[in-house]
């Protein structure tokens, strides 16, 4: 997990050197209900929506971060594509721009992510299979 990405600064981290070949990004989803599922994000977002029900996804409503490459032409007209122009929203999307971080509709950047720091780095992880580990045990605990 890399050093931004949350309002939530890291309590304490034990400083260590991180092979970049060793890398791996986290989705978090949040469909219905309070779980939270965890997975390594795979090439495509359509083979990550391959296993959430059809109903579910009906409802679903993508929430774009302010990154820049987030906010392309390219990638706006795919999220219009795939969700509709009501069915996601981001600091340029048609249906509402909300400011980059805002509290109010980025749970994750504001609570979840410095959380999960704070609790996956209280120690040294000494493998890239422990810090997965830890990652999905503090996920099911929120």
């Amino acid at each position: 997990m890399q050093e931004y990405g949350s309002f939530i600064k890291l309590k304490s981290r034990v400083s260590t050197v991180i092979n970049v070949d060793n890398s791996f990004s986290v989705l978090v989803k949040l469909i219905e209900n309070p779980h939270i599922s965890l997975r390594t994000v795979a090439d495509d977002i359509p083979i990550l929506l391959e296993n959430i029900l059809l109903q579910q996804r009906l409802n679903l409503i993508w929430q774009q971060d302010g990154a820049p490459a987030h906010n392309t032409l390219a990638v706006r007209t795919y999220l219009n594509k795939m969700y509709g122009d009501n069915n996601w929203f981001g600091t340029q999307s048609p249906i509402i721009q909300w400011p980059r971080r805002s509290p109010d509709l980025s749970v994750l950047d504001f609570f979840f992510w410095g959380h999960l720091k704070n609790e996956v780095y209280k120690e040294k992880c000494n493998s890239v299979e422990e810090l997965k580990q830890r990652i999905r045990d503090c996920c099911n605990k929120v």
